[in-house]
């Protein structure tokens, strides 16, 4: 499985094991444009066990961002979240956006925290993997205030952030922003690392 956290602290940690090759059909994606921002059943499941460890840990449960799920849900599905297409497994999206920049573009009004993950397939198995890894942890457990999650096949992506815009609706700041190649195939690599 293939794990990696962005936030306040970095830290690495490499395991490996192979899975199925899984296609999709090539997407243009630019900015902030998804079809999969609304919380499926899955992705509200990473929710509410998210809220189930911060409860058991004195924390306040997180609300839940309309900017970041989309911006999670754009992650998701660029070629960035499965290492396919020629780029790497990584926070940086296929047109060069770390977190923060990728939230901002989706309407978010602060800097955002990330863990992604890919070859998981289910809320629960991404949940523990995360909550295993102290990087992913961490976020999880961490002083943010909202969260938003994306999910598209088993390519995994949760925001955080700590501007409270539970409330907002969705905003998207235009930008120009070039369309990524076509998503080519490729046997999946899943791996768990924190950055």
């Amino acid at each position: 499985m293939l794990l990696a956290t962005l936030g306040a602290a970095a830290a690495g940690v490499f395991s490996m094991a192979w899975g199925a090759s899984q296609s999709r059909p090539a997407m243009a994606l630019t900015n902030c444009d998804t079809g999969t921002a609304a919380l499926d059943a899955q992705e509200q499941q990473v929710i509410e066990l998210f809220n189930q460890a911060r409860a058991q840990s004195g924390l306040a449960p997180y609300k839940v961002s309309p900017n970041l799920n989309r911006a999670a849900a754009w992650k998701s599905a660029d070629p960035s979240a499965t290492g396919s297409g020629g780029y790497a497994f990584s926070h940086t999206d296929s047109l060069g956006r770390m977190p923060s920049q990728r939230a901002q573009d989706c309407g978010y009004g602060g800097g955002a925290a990330e863990n992604i993950a890919y070859g998981f397939g289910s809320a629960e198995s991404v949940v523990n993997a995360w909550l295993n890894s102290p990087g992913h942890r961490a976020a999880i457990l961490g002083g943010y205030k909202v969260v938003g999650v994306g999910r598209v096949g088993s390519a995994w992506t949760a925001n955080f952030g700590m501007l409270d815009d539970s409330s907002s609706p969705v905003s998207v700041i235009p930008t120009r922003t070039p369309t990524p190649p076509p998503i080519v195939p490729r046997a999946s690599i899943p791996m768990i690392a924190a950055e």
